[in-house]
């Protein structure tokens, strides 16, 4: 057996718990879209507090969000993505900046976020009486808070709009576009940093949405980069210029496969859950765990 210490095998356990945590994620997303609006019929109708697994969805926008209690007691709340015209509008339309308790965000995601957050307190509340019948003081559900696209600024406003109520212990997104003013994305990231946990950005090669809007609009990203390049590695740190020419490599090898919206293709949630399934496969290779041993050498 080999060691734990072994920062080659300690770094590969990391990167799995990454790996897992996200793939977790991906699917409560993708739970919370085909909920919403791809089942035949409703099941979340009804609350009922004992449930481990309720929607909160707003049918004026068609966000919704999918609250489900875990194994091990946290909860998951998971943020469906933009899949309709709608709500690409609002994006492209909405980009003024709104500035709510100190948080400021553009207003095309801020507006119908707060419309989903009431919905989404609602069953916390419940779910929080019922992991804590007795009523002990000072208690706080454990939340693991995710989005993809849209989805992933939501995740962050109610990762920072929640911390009095709930204890949010790591925050995900995927696909995610800049939507925090530097002191609010600074404060998010110091939030989660203290509760122990991790606040990631996933961000898929030529994934048009990670870039925008730009810069110069003020806004910027909030959580570690973890970026996934043409080839399905995914890297804690990746330069600018080395992010550029992978991107011209992805675009070539999507052009060769006949894909000529290879962008729209890596901002897909299919395209992340894909590329980190994958990953996490890599990882759990004896090949992998070897070749890494002989760089830590």
């Amino acid at each position: 057996m080999k060691s734990a210490t072994n920062p080659a095998n300690a770094n590969i356990a990391v990167q799995l718990e990454e790996a897992e945590t996200a793939l977790l994620c991906l699917r409560g997303i993708d739970e919370a879209y085909y909920c919403a609006h791809e089942a035949p019929e409703e099941p979340f109708d009804d609350y009922e507090p004992a449930a481990d697994e309720q929607l909160a969805f707003d049918p004026e926008t068609g966000d919704a969000a999918l609250v489900e209690l875990l194994e091990d007691g946290r909860v998951l709340v998971a943020f469906a993505g933009t899949r309709n015209l709608k709500q690409w509008m609002g994006q492209l339309t909405g980009r003024k900046p709104m500035l709510v308790n100190g948080i400021k965000a553009p207003k095309g995601f801020y507006e119908p976020y707060l419309r989903l957050e009431k919905k989404i307190e609602l069953i916390l509340g419940n779910m929080a009486c019922w992991q804590n019948p007795h009523g002990l003081p000072y208690f706080k559900p454990r939340l693991l808070v995710c989005g993809h696209s849209r989805g992933g600024t939501f995740a962050g406003l109610f990762a920072l709009r929640a911390r009095g109520c709930f204890h949010v212990e790591s925050c995900y997104t995927f696909g995610a576009p800049r939507f925090l003013d530097a002191v609010s994305a600074h404060h998010l990231n110091m939030l989660i940093e203290l509760a122990g946990g991790k606040c990631l950005r996933f961000v898929n090669n030529n994934d048009p949405v990670t870039r925008s809007p730009g810069e110069l609009r003020g806004y910027e990203h909030a959580g570690q980069l973890r970026y996934i390049d043409h080839k399905g590695w995914i890297h804690r740190t990746f330069p600018g210029w080395r992010m550029k020419f992978d991107g011209l490599q992805g675009r070539f090898k999507a052009l060769i496969r006949g894909d000529v919206l290879d962008g729209s293709t890596d901002h897909s949630h299919e395209a992340y859950e894909w590329r980190i399934n994958a990953w996490e496969s890599r990882l759990l290779s004896p090949e992998f765990a070897k070749s890494e041993e002989e760089i830590s050498e």
